[in-house]
């Protein structure tokens, strides 16, 4: 999946020296198929993450 696209490469570069040097990302998108591909990169990757989108409730999404 990286390979196929320049900007899933420099993300999966970006991420990985962010969390090296401890830092937490937020990344927004209005799609929702784009946060499915988004969230089987991380997984594929081991790297934790928070979904926060429609299909949260919104108490538990206020809550994160």
């Amino acid at each position: 999946m990286v390979a196929a696209s320049g900007k899933f490469q420099l993300l999966d570069k970006m991420l990985a020296k962010l969390k090296e040097q401890g830092h937490r990302v937020l990344i927004f998108s209005q799609m929702t198929k784009m946060l499915d591909i988004l969230e089987d990169y991380l997984h594929s990757k081991k790297f934790d993450y928070e979904r926060l989108d429609g299909s949260i409730p919104a108490d538990i999404r206020q809550e994160r």
